[in-house]
């Protein structure tokens, strides 16, 4: 029994670890797509630019 929860527990930290590999991949794809867009924008909105980087 003490073991059936130990292993219950290993892949529950499974299932977090699965999870931030998908949030991390997802975050760096959109790091990817958004950057090309940001240094095309960047020349011809720099008062736009600098509000959003403010926002964040």
């Amino acid at each position: 029994m003490l073991l059936f929860r130990r292993v219950r527990r290993y892949t529950r930290i499974q299932n977090h670890l699965r999870t931030a590999c998908w949030v991390s991949c997802y975050v760096f794809l959109i790091v990817m797509l958004v950057t090309p867009l940001r240094n095309i924008l960047v020349p011809y909105w720099p008062r736009v630019y600098r509000d959003m980087s403010t926002f964040k």
